[in-house]
């Protein structure tokens, strides 16, 4: 399931990532490269472009619902 990842500055950003994934990231609070969310096609993420994080800007995630 995808994960959206929110920013201090009110940016949201939608990856490919699980969840868990982005959570142990942050924990480690690094730089993180994920792919970005483009959508589902049917029931499966699919993602686009990698995308660099910097975790010290993140303000929280969420999962994002399947369809």
């Amino acid at each position: 399931m995808p994960t959206s990842i929110h920013f201090g500055g009110g940016t949201e950003l939608k990856v490919t990532a699980p969840f868990e994934e982005v959570a142990e990231t942050l924990d480690r609070r690094g730089v993180a490269t994920f792919q970005r969310f483009a959508g589902f096609r049917g029931d499966e993420a699919v993602g686009a472009e990698r995308v660099a994080v910097r975790v010290d800007a993140v303000a929280y995630a969420q999962d994002v619902p399947a369809p």
